[in-house]
């Protein structure tokens, strides 16, 4: 299953023109994995 690996995060949030939207635009994020319940990514 897709969903397990982390697919989104690992192809979304790693581009680079993803996270230049989100620096110009100031967004907070906070990206949590269920399986692991861990934060992956907070800022």
């Amino acid at each position: 299953m897709l969903h397990d690996k982390g697919w989104f995060y690992q192809s979304f949030f790693r581009r680079r023109f993803t996270r230049s939207v989100i620096a110009r635009n100031q967004i907070n994020l906070l990206i949590y994995e269920p399986k692991q319940e861990k934060i992956v990514q907070w800022q």
